[in-house]
């Protein structure tokens, strides 16, 4: 996250949090980002769920390397200009140039106006292949369900691990994060 962002669990559309672009009345940009690796050539389409109050301008980003090793950025059209009282699927399409580095940042950034009080929600980031919008996800943690380190946000660390350990154990008893079999036993 860069900017005046933030995670909240209060305002989600679905899964346990969402990110708050907060600009407040300043018009300061905020944005969201992740780097994956797709085919050059290929059409990707980014897609997010977003609402928004005062004056909040959203687009999606695409910055990558070309041949000759030149970071270049691509920007959607505004996709939001102003105010959503709902939460609305956003998306747009990005084809990465033959010859590009397969590297590929994509980004969604808001910013408001200078002078008006302003606050947008992202949820339910995808990437996918192809220029709709479907339900199969390139992005890992679209919805936001773990932390920065990759942990499932109600699994903490202990003492007995390091940063390069996998094991953890549940801070409220909620049980073991999403996608292990049941043949995981809680320790």
């Amino acid at each position: 996250l860069l900017g005046p962002a933030r995670y909240e669990s209060e305002t989600q559309m679905l899964g346990e949090r969402c990110v708050c672009f907060d600009s407040g009345s300043t018009g300061a940009a905020a944005q969201f980002s992740q780097a994956v690796d797709i085919v050059p050539g290929k059409a990707y389409t980014l897609s997010f769920y977003a609402k928004a109050c005062g004056e909040m301008k959203i687009r999606a980003i695409m910055e990558y390397h070309d041949a000759g090793g030149v970071r270049q950025t691509v920007e959607s059209p505004l996709l939001c200009d102003g105010q959503l009282y709902e939460y609305e699927r956003l998306f747009h399409t990005f084809t990465l140039p033959h010859g590009s580095l397969k590297e590929v940042t994509f980004s969604i950034r808001a910013n408001g106006e200078t002078g008006v009080r302003s606050r947008a929600w992202v949820d339910c980031a995808q990437l996918e292949e192809g220029v709709l919008p479907n339900r199969y996800s390139l992005l890992v943690n679209g919805d936001f369900s773990f932390d920065c380190a990759g942990r499932p946000l109600d699994w903490e660390a202990t003492e007995d691990t390091g940063h390069a350990d996998t094991a953890y154990i549940p801070d409220d008893m909620r049980g073991k994060p999403e996608g292990m079999t049941d043949h995981v036993l809680r320790i």
